[in-house]
């Protein structure tokens, strides 16, 4: 096999002394370009591997002073951007912590806001209206930076509006306030928490009622109109109420579910959708039951003894009854012997009360119809354990089969903002493919070069040997066995450039050392 190397890289090299001069440089600028795209590859690869992120999801003013401050520093660093247009930069593996503590000291990031070190660097000549502006500029930046403490909320933006001071109280105006909020991923904010912001806001903000704040999320979604409505629900329709206390008890049982179960899974991993049908309809019905006295029960309302006794001779008198048929028939007593004779009759009527039982059964508005819970879980999950899950909730929030009620619980892995960014392929990542393909791009270029340069001395062979040999064509074959040798020389180093490019590339490097 060394024999075998020897011998082709032997034959290399007369093949390349036999080269023209532009063909050389066609050869040496294809390796150039190879071994280039190699080098770049390598220091991006080996500059990546040493680095890690500072800051990410930075603001453009952020990103600027991070960036003023390394230079200061001499730090080097990357700077690429997200999927979401933010900045990442990155610095040596082994300079992050304690870059991150001597900029934190220097209260940097800010974060896009500016709070009261504004007034740090007082400026003389300051008129009263750059003071109030200042004073704005301060409030809305502290504002948005206690609100960015929430865990829900990802990035806050604040404008307070307020108006100057009237000499009638007739004629001021009440300040006013708007909040924009950006949620993390598979957060949402509760109606509390709403207006838990708008509480805060007010209360930093003199004169400003919570009322007057506005909340609305990146999306255009009006947070503080819900509040509104669940505070203030007499100006609604019948309709417009039912409607208003479906969602609101919807949203009830949804956060409780959420809650129970990220105290499991962890917070954001869970995500829970109920829906709470309520029936508006008012129902009253009353049923009376009558139920015969007991045998030997209940009370007496009459009660009637009659008792009759004859002793003598003959017969006794009848007087007769109510009026009516039965009654007027006189008992017959049977025949006794002459002489004395006796009688005796005893009747005893009672009439009792009958009972009544009387059940009064009310079904008031807003009783649930139906419940339908949808249970979403981050990760994966197996079918025992969704059904536990599932029987679980269903006890927990008092589901009844019989009445329509629905449970269903899924796992899937969510989509974060972190997944997002590596989903996404970065400026890195496509700079990385770029080098990769530049580098392959290169190497064919090389084999193809080479094989033209093969196939042209192939076909001007020819036309060498009738310029040369003149009439004797006929005579003598059109190829000798001289140039045949070297058109099978050719072959063999072109078939060994397309097996072994890097150790051709290599030789052919060696040889330009060389010379």
């Amino acid at each position: 096999m060394n024999e075998r190397l020897t011998q082709m890289m032997a034959q290399l090299k007369s093949v390349w002394t036999g080269l023209a001069p532009q063909r050389r440089l066609v050869i040496i600028a294809a390796a150039g370009l190879v071994f280039l795209g190699l080098a770049v590859l390598t220091f991006s690869l080996a500059l990546r591997g040493g680095h890690e992120v500072l800051f990410s999801r930075l603001h453009p003013q952020d990103a600027a002073e991070v960036l003023t401050a390394l230079e200061e520093a001499g730090i080097p660093y990357t700077l690429r951007q997200d999927p979401l247009g933010r900045a990442v930069i990155s610095i040596p593996r082994d300079m992050v912590y304690r870059t991150r503590i001597d900029l934190a000291s220097q209260g940097i990031p800010r974060r896009g806001s500016v709070g009261f070190e504004i007034f740090d660097e007082s400026q003389l000549g300051m008129t009263d209206d750059v003071r109030r502006i200042n004073l704005r500029r301060a409030l809305n930046g502290e504002l948005e930076r206690t609100i960015r403490a929430m865990d829900p909320v990802e990035d806050a933006r604040v404008q307070v509006s307020i108006p100057e001071n009237r000499l009638f109280i007739s004629q001021q105006q009440k300040p006013t306030a708007a909040v924009m909020l950006t949620l993390r991923p598979g957060y949402r904010l509760s109606p509390e928490q709403v207006g838990a912001i708008q509480r805060l806001v007010a209360a930093t903000i003199e004169g400003l009622d919570p009322s007057d704040v506005f909340v609305v999320d990146s999306r255009g979604n009006p947070l503080s109109d819900q509040l509104a409505m669940l505070e203030d629900a007499n100006g609604l329709s019948a309709v417009e109420k039912q409607i208003l206390i479906q969602q609101a008890l919807s949203n009830e049982y949804s956060r409780q579910v959420r809650m129970m179960l990220e105290r499991v899974f962890g917070v954001g991993r869970v995500e829970a959708m109920v829906t709470v049908q309520l029936n508006f309809e008012s129902i009253e019905e009353v049923v009376k039951a009558f139920e015969a006295p007991t045998p030997r029960g209940g009370i007496p309302r009459s009660e009637q003894v009659l008792e009759e006794t004859f002793s003598g001779s003959g017969l006794p008198a009848f007087d007769g009854g109510v009026p009516g048929v039965e009654s007027n028939i006189p008992g017959y007593p049977g025949l006794v012997p002459a002489g004395e004779s006796e009688f005796s009759r005893f009747e005893s009527i009672i009439n009792y009360e009958i009972n009544e039982i009387q059940t009064r059964r009310q079904v008031p508005a807003g009783a649930i119809r139906s419940i339908s819970v949808g249970v979403w879980i981050d990760g994966e999950l197996t079918d025992e354990q969704e059904q536990s899950i599932a029987n679980t909730l269903a006890s927990a929030l008092g589901l009844d089969p019989s009445r329509g009620d629905q449970i269903l619980v899924d796992s899937m892995p969510f989509a974060t903002a972190e997944t997002l960014a590596s989903a996404a392929a970065p400026a890195e990542v496509a700079w990385t493919s770029l080098q990769w393909y530049l580098a392959a791009g290169a190497a064919l270029l090389l084999i193809v070069a080479l094989r033209v340069w093969a196939r042209r001395r192939r076909a001007a062979a020819p036309a060498r040997v009738d310029v040369v040999v003149g009439e004797e064509e006929l005579a003598e074959p059109a190829i000798s066995e001289e140039e045949r040798r070297r058109q099978q020389v050719r072959e063999r180093v072109a078939a060994l450039a397309r097996e072994r490019p890097s150790e051709v590339a290599q030789l052919l490097k060696a040889w330009l050392v060389e010379e």
